[in-house]
């Protein structure tokens, strides 16, 4: 059984799936010609571009049509799913000397702008769209588009203050250049390789399924197998020709790279000034535990660590990462030679992209029924766990479990039938994975205590991983103001962790969305 085998869902077929994706690709080439041709607008649209990883042909598992948002089902079920995906189009305003100068007058100003465009569209065409402060959610033919407006002056700003205060200030969501070079550069690669497509998917599928899905972004998996179809491509060889050479090139490069004293570079003519921007970092404490440099915007520019590493992964998880990707590449390397499938019981994708869940002190367990990420599950298990443990299960009241499970698990097809589609429309959630929020949530609370660890495609299960220190008695901390510590001698100034207060503390942050906390007993 092949990898290829996990990027399928487990209630999808693989033509559905490029069904799926076809339609959202042709769905905002086609907005963009609408918003380009809307002639009431004060500023006109110059034009617009795809930066979210389906419209590149990356992402891991592409969002479907959904019937509310215009589309045509192809899931078969009593429940229409509530979430939406947010699919984001950046879209080029025409330039004007009459901006306000004033940051903040100049967000409201183009706030009104998209209020404007969601007339527009709903005037001339009938679309659906919604405006907030910093976008314009569309839905199209099935899909909720995220419409980002921005002008000539949005890139100068980031310039200016990239030059003043540096690049690793500026959030890479909010980086319009970034995020523009880094479409043009992964769009490039994947036209100009045919198996880099799920490469990229295979390699953030790993990067999911071992729980470091918080920790590293998709873009920056991205970059890693483009150096693997770049610059880590040895001389007179040629780039990996399949996806499974490429997700084994990705791995090896995550393994073994010198991480510590060389950046990852995706242009060997920058190699000497990347150098001495690392040192330089180093210096300061400032230099990302996963260093990559794409290389130049423009001829003169000075050479910057790409920002989609400059906050995250720490070190810890840089490490945990490295000692993962080492294992599956002995997995993949005893089962290319045959030993590994000697009485084995285990097909190589279950062996790469299972996950031990030992590891974890502490286990959060989420309510299936409450997720709108089931969909997203293929039919290998993503974990793995032994060990004993004492599971500590939630108490709701009868109103608080129906309500948690009204709002994120689906909309009963009967509901729509009785109310009419256009009443429940306004209930959608666009843009919003609860287990990604839930898991940001734990790291603002426990963060000083703990790494927090979760599969944010498809997982129902979170990890906490005690930092060492806390393992034993420690100096009592005030800052950590979680209260999870137990004093320990008195007269001393120190505590110890109790696991059954911290079970009982998170159970009471995810009331209505965990199920249990599970306790390692030894």
């Amino acid at each position: 059984m092949s990898l290829h085998e996990s990027l399928i869902r487990s209630t999808i077929s693989a033509n559905k799936e490029i069904l799926a994706e076809r339609a959202c690709i042709e769905g905002a080439t086609k907005l963009g010609k609408m918003l380009k041709s809307l002639d009431d607008m004060t500023l006109g649209v110059v034009n617009t571009q795809p930066v979210s990883a389906v419209l590149r042909n990356t992402a891991i598992y592409p969002p479907f049509p959904h019937e509310l948002a215009g589309g045509h089902s192809i899931q078969e079920s009593d429940l229409i799913p509530r979430c939406l995906s947010a699919i984001d189009v950046f879209c080029q305003l025409e330039g004007s000397g009459k901006w306000p100068d004033a940051p903040a007058a100049y967000s409201k100003m183009k706030a009104a702008l998209g209020v404007q465009l969601a007339q527009s569209l709903k005037s001339t065409y009938g679309i659906d769209a919604h405006a907030s402060e910093k976008f314009v959610d569309v839905l199209f033919e099935g899909f909720a588009y995220r419409i980002i407006l921005f002008s000539e002056r949005d890139v100068a700003a980031v310039q200016k203050k990239a030059k003043s205060v540096g690049w690793s200030v500026i959030s890479p969501e909010e980086n319009i250049p970034l995020r523009q070079d880094h479409q043009g550069l992964i769009s490039s690669l994947v036209a100009a390789h045919p198996s880099f497509k799920n490469c990229c998917r295979l390699s953030k599928l790993w990067v999911n399924r071992q729980c470091l899905g918080n920790h590293i972004r998709e873009e920056a998996v991205e970059l890693v197998c483009a150096a693997a179809y770049t610059t880590h491509v040895d001389i007179g060889t040629q780039c990996p020709a399949s996806s499974s050479a490429g997700f084994m090139a990705f791995l090896d490069i995550i393994a073994n790279h010198p991480w510590d004293v060389q950046p990852l570079l995706l242009d060997r003519s920058i190699a000497e000034e990347a150098g001495r921007l690392m040192i330089r970092l180093r210096a300061v404490g400032r230099a990302p535990a996963m260093f990559i440099v794409t290389g130049k915007r423009n001829e003169g520019d000075t050479v910057n660590c790409v920002g989609w590493t400059q906050d995250k992964p720490s070190k810890a998880v840089m490490f945990r990462a490295r000692a993962l990707a080492k294992k599956a590449i002995k997995i993949m390397h005893r089962y290319i030679l045959g030993s590994a499938r000697d009485g084995s019981t285990h097909s190589l994708p279950e062996m790469v992209f299972s996950h031990p869940m030992k590891d974890y002190e502490v286990l959060i367990r989420l309510r299936k029924d409450a997720l709108d990420n089931m969909v997203n599950q293929n039919r290998f298990a993503a974990e793995s766990e032994s060990g004993e443990r004492v599971s500590i299960k939630a108490t709701l009241l009868p109103e608080e479990s129906k309500y948690c499970r009204a709002v994120l698990s689906g909309i009963p097809r009967t509901l729509i039938e009785n109310k009419g589609a256009k009443a429940i429309r306004k209930d959608l959630l666009i843009g919003f994975n609860a287990t990604e929020i839930f898991a940001t949530l734990l790291e603002e609370k426990y963060g000083p205590v703990a790494i927090t660890c979760v599969d944010i495609l498809g997982g129902n299960t979170i990890g906490l991983k005690i930092k060492p220190k806390f393992l034993a008695p420690h100096e009592y901390n005030p800052d950590y103001s979680c209260p999870i510590f137990d004093p320990m001698d008195i007269g001393q100034n120190k505590v110890a962790i109790n696991f059954e207060a911290f079970a009982q503390d998170i159970l009471s942050v995810g009331a209505g969305f965990v199920d249990s906390v599970d306790i390692q007993t030894q």
